[in-house]
């Protein structure tokens, strides 16, 4: 991962009305770990600091504005790979929600994100409340069963998991050939990355896709124009090649065959 300053944003989705307050917080043993102190609170809105973080809780009664059935067609396409399997209980588990806390961190440095994920946990786990039924990552079109994510994320050796839930991946599937492409990696500091693939292949490209973003976002590497790599499934080598996304609103690193 680049140095850079982090501003994450997530919102924990819940089927009851919940509180908020600092007091429900402060019972928690990972917040008393982490040191948090507040800095103001009403009813609707908390403000905490921790290190060099500053953190805001914003309860919201109402649902979230968030396209179910686009989620549900790229869940299909990539179904039966084990990243994404969380991502079915997330539909059925939280569509019928009616409250959110909106969650957004500030931080001076990117190595304070695995910091930040505890945070994130931490507010999971009020005291005073149940835990949410799914964690949406607005920006990047993610949502994520509450159950299946802590499993796959707690209890892994890595922790992949954590950062998998800051990115998303999409396939535009086209008449003989599919794109699938990274969201999420370009606010974590990198460039997001395209891949073009025949049809049927999507499952292939994906996990290549995968393996560059987890070797960027948990390392000190970054990919550049110019640079090559080598796809392990098919040993072939490929060029990152800079060029204006044709599904982002930015720019991408697009991998042709070199």
């Amino acid at each position: 991962m680049s140095n850079f300053k982090l501003s994450l944003n997530l919102q924990l989705v819940y089927n009851q009305p919940i509180n908020l307050s600092f007091e429900a917080f402060a019972k928690n043993e990972q917040m008393k770990e982490l040191g948090i102190t507040k800095i103001s609170e009403t009813k609707e809105q908390l403000t905490v600091k921790f290190d060099n973080c500053t953190a805001t809780f914003t309860k919201v009664n109402k649902k979230l504005d968030f396209d179910y059935e686009a989620f549900q067609k790229q869940a299909d396409i990539f179904k039966g790979f084990e990243h994404f399997t969380f991502r079915h209980n997330a539909i059925s588990e939280s569509k019928d929600h009616s409250f959110y806390i909106d969650v957004k961190v500030e931080a001076n440095e990117e190595r304070a994100f695995l910091e930040i994920q505890n945070l994130f946990f931490a507010a999971m786990y009020q005291t005073d409340e149940e835990p949410p039924v799914g964690i949406h990552v607005p920006e990047n079109k993610v949502l994520l069963s509450y159950g299946d994510y802590v499993e796959f994320a707690v209890n892994q050796i890595t922790d992949w998991g954590l950062y998998l839930a800051w990115i998303n991946f999409h396939a535009h599937i086209g008449k003989r050939k599919t794109t699938v492409y990274t969201q999420g990696l370009k606010k974590l500091g990198e460039k997001d990355l395209e891949f073009t693939v025949k049809n049927g292949k999507e499952l292939d490209a994906h996990k290549f896709l995968l393996n560059l973003a987890m070797h960027s976002l948990t390392s000190t590497a970054s990919y550049h124009d110019g640079d090559t790599t080598t796809n392990t499934t098919n040993g072939k080598d490929y060029e990152f090649t800079k060029k204006k996304s044709k599904f982002l609103d930015s720019k991408v690193l697009e991998l042709e065959k070199y």
